[in-house]
């Protein structure tokens, strides 16, 4: 019996021990309810937990409300510990809602899911809803408040704790609408928003005040001052207080903070009045629920003022029109001159001048028919009255096709094997690109017979003469040059000069250059002449004076060639001569010469680091 109670013990231990492995595995979610309502906007998850007494669960998932699979991440899903899968929302929205589903696979084989039911709502919140309103005696007023969320609440309106009954007054979604506005519509207000689904439920108390708009009853239209006198305006209004007043000059400045005026309530004095300061001045005053406002214009002697004469940029042969606008009390007369001249443009064949008004603003308009080079450059607008002069300039830029007039010459020649120096010169506006063909085929930059100079407006091409050559480069060499407006070009034939017996002095350079000019300095590049003389050039002399000045007063200047040719010491926007020979061991050759305007005066231009490239500096923004 022993025997059998011990085996029969054992078995009863083995049999629960089989019927809980038999229990179905399944999936569980959590929180584990069959439906969650919770708040938008704020983080929230699920976890779903797989349980089995024995086996293995693979290919875990959740799918959204629209069937599809979520993907891993944050937000999104992870893993959450052994057999557990977590899905978090950082800001779920309303349309988020819906049955969310997890799935598993149990034993490679079985396939396992469960459902949960989450709606998302919107909290209840309110929107335009001030704690103290306004409204107006005898006007329709609206006590501004709206409930919203979803799902959407009802609402309720209290005043001064009692239900609203007036005939007076309509609940819509904004707000109360009252119509008229009474005295007795003031008081504390109470809005309750109500979700009947959820049992949420917020209130906002309002406090109403009833007004009445101020207006303005004193003022005048008009008010003539004198220069550096002291003036008092007075504006009076009456309506709801406290009644606020505030004074604006013609540019919409509070005057309360501007030099030269005081604000006392309606008081306003000008303390010295300024040319400057007539025009229409506002009186603005207002209280918690309006405001009224009105105008009155002071009138004052104004300096000339020029607050239009703009910078034009056109085409040569176009026409074009330059506006001159000036204001003053009284109106100013206008002119308008160009730079280096005193006196004042008149009506021509080319320029027409016509006068105009507007107000207080005098207009002069200079017309140019047809636009030659000489037009550009600056304009000076010049306006007049009783109280004083005010002038401004303005730039005409003419924008011009290449012109290749300056190029010096069209005939080059050259014994071999002296290198041949083709000059060519286009002047342009906008800056003109420079590209050489000989025999009208392209020269190539990488041609070893040839090195080219200068890209833009000026440019040499210097050709190799050696005769082991075994390419012909005696012959027509074209320059062409081309900008926005246009483009052209020029023949420069390149032939060989025989060789003479005798040696003699040079003949006239080919150019003088001015490479990089300052209102006092200017580099010089010198072309060579043609002819050496049959030896080579050793120096260039050059003389210059102020073309105001007699010969007698030139400057006598040397430079070994090939040295830096630099004339400084000069005379802004003066008008310079210079004169360049160039010289062997046989004697001086012909004077070449030139004229230049300098520059005005300019700002410096950036510094230049001659440093090695490999120094550095010690210091974040700067160089010693």
């Amino acid at each position: 019996m022993l025997f059998f109670g011990i085996l029969g013990f054992g078995f009863l231990n083995v049999f629960h021990s089989l019927l809980a492995r038999c229990e179905d595995p399944r999936l569980v979610i959590f929180p584990s309810k069959g439906a969650l309502h919770t708040p938008a906007g704020k983080p929230f998850g699920l976890l779903c937990e797989a349980e089995a007494q024995k086996g293995a669960f693979t290919n875990m998932e959740w799918i959204n409300s629209r069937g599809e699979i979520i993907p891993k991440g944050t937000p999104g899903v992870k893993e959450y510990g052994l057999n557990s899968l977590k899905l978090s929302f950082l800001n779920p929205k309303a349309e988020d809602s819906g049955i969310y589903k997890c799935t598993a696979l149990y034993g490679s084989t079985k396939t396992l899911e469960v459902n949960i039911n989450v709606t998302f709502y919107d909290d209840i919140q309110f929107e335009n809803c001030e704690s103290v309103q306004n409204l107006v005696v005898g006007r329709e007023g609206f006590i501004r408040c709206r409930a919203f969320g979803n799902p959407q609440p009802d609402i309720h309106w209290e005043k001064n704790r009692q239900q609203l009954r007036s005939e007076r007054v309509a609940v819509t979604p904004a707000g109360l609408e009252i119509s008229p506005v009474t005295e007795e519509d003031g008081g504390l207000y109470t809005v309750e928003a109500f979700v009947r689904t959820t049992g949420a439920s917020k209130h906002k108390s309002i406090t109403v005040n009833v007004l009445s708009n101020p207006r303005i009853i004193e003022l005048p239209e008009e008010f003539v001052v004198v220069e550096g006198e002291k003036y008092t305006i007075i504006c009076r209004a009456d309506g709801a207080e406290p009644l606020t007043y505030s004074w604006f000059d013609p540019q919409m400045q509070d005057l309360s903070g501007v030099e030269g005026f005081e604000v006392e309530s309606g008081f306003l004095t000008i303390i010295r009045a300024e040319r400057a300061a007539g025009g229409e001045y506002k009186c603005k005053v207002s209280n918690p629920v309006g405001e009224d406002e009105a105008v009155f214009r002071l009138e004052v002697q104004v300096r000339p003022n020029i607050v239009h004469f703009e910078n034009l940029t056109r085409e040569e042969g176009s026409s074009v029109e330059m506006e001159c606008r000036a204001e003053g009390i009284p109106r100013p007369e206008l002119s308008i001159r160009k730079d280096n001249s005193l006196q004042p443009l008149q009506d021509g064949q080319d320029i027409e001048l016509e006068e105009a008004e507007e107000g207080d603003v005098s207009i002069l308009l200079l017309r140019f028919s047809a636009l030659r080079r000489s037009d550009d450059g600056l304009y000076f607008c010049k306006a007049s009255n009783a109280a004083g002069d005010a002038e401004t300039a303005g730039h005409l830029e003419v924008q011009f096709g290449p012109d290749m007039i300056l190029t010096p010459t069209t005939q080059v020649k050259v014994r071999r094997p002296n290198p041949a120096n083709l000059s060519c010169v286009a002047e342009a506006n906008p800056t003109a690109t420079l590209s050489w063909k000989f025999q009208n085929e392209p020269i190539e930059p990488t041609d070893e017979r040839y090195e080219i100079h200068g890209h833009f407006s000026y440019g040499n091409l210097l050709v190799y003469t050696d005769e082991n050559t075994e390419y012909e480069i005696f012959g027509m060499y074209t320059c062409e040059a081309r900008n926005a407006i246009g483009e052209n070009s020029i023949n420069i034939l390149l032939e060989e000069a025989i060789m003479r017996s005798s040696t003699a002095a040079p003949g006239i350079i080919t150019q003088i250059v001015f490479y990089k000019v300052t209102p006092t300095t200017v580099t010089f590049r010198l072309l060579g002449p043609q002819d050496t003389g049959g030896l080579p050039i050793t120096h260039y002399v050059m003389k210059y004076k102020n073309a105001n000045y007699p010969d007698q007063a030139a400057i006598l200047i040397e430079w070994p060639k090939d040295s830096p040719y630099v004339v400084s010491e000069l005379e802004p926007r003066a008008r310079y001569r210079f004169s360049v020979a160039a010289r062997n061991q046989a004697g001086e050759g012909p004077w070449k010469s030139a004229n230049y305007v300098m520059p005005e005066e300019a700002t410096p231009e950036p510094p230049t680091i001659i440093a090695k490239q490999e120094e550095l500096s010690d210091f974040p923004h700067r160089f010693l």
